[in-house]
């Protein structure tokens, strides 16, 4: 299945609404790279899915300009207030896991601004994320299996890619070109792949 997630910027932060499914929205604070980043998904108003920084320590140490501090900064997630889980990263391995339940997702950068979507060591998704900024507003372009992804984990995810690989650090109302580049990256093929 194809979708497309649109962020637009608010006064609180910034929202989210995924096309194929109008009774989700996600949310995300401002943090300039001071703040510790709070992310919301609202499912019908009845399960709020959360997703946090957890380490206060981290995040003081990850002003420091060394870019791997910021890739080991854990995130806590909720279920309507009942932690569901921490994230894993390792130290050389550019990738961020997510054990959710009995599932692991798994979420790595690729260039030219795609991200592959694991679950369980299998490919669910593949997100793409334009590249032109107009105003703040930006849409990803995701393909996904429908039936092995939940769409509020998927919301919940590519908001998680959005704050952390692309923070806002001060270039609010501005028009800009962000394009990624992975040299030698092992995972290239992913970035072909079909639902």
């Amino acid at each position: 299945m194809n979708t497309t997630i649109e962020r637009k910027i608010t006064s609180e932060g910034f929202s989210y609404t995924i096309s194929c499914d109008p009774t989700l929205e996600g949310t995300t604070n401002f943090t300039l790279s001071l703040l510790p980043i709070h992310i919301t998904v609202v499912e019908c108003d009845t399960n709020i899915y959360q997703m946090k920084e957890a380490n206060w320590l981290l995040k003081l140490i990850s002003w420091i300009p060394i870019p791997i501090w910021n890739r080991l900064m854990p995130f806590k997630y909720y279920l309507n207030g009942s932690l569901l889980g921490k994230s894993k990263t390792t130290l050389f391995r550019p990738a961020f896991f997510f054990p959710i339940g009995a599932d692991v997702y798994e979420i790595r950068g690729h260039s030219k601004n795609y991200y592959s979507m694991m679950k369980n060591d299998v490919q669910v998704a593949l997100i793409q994320r334009e590249t032109y900024v107009y105003h703040e507003r930006n849409t990803y372009q995701i393909k996904f299996k429908e039936d092995c992804c939940p769409k509020p984990i998927l919301l919940l995810l590519c908001i998680f890619i959005d704050t952390k690989f692309y923070p806002n650090q001060g270039s609010i109302f501005t028009n800009r070109w962000d394009t990624d580049y992975v040299i030698n990256d092992l995972y290239e093929d992913r970035v072909l792949w079909k639902p």
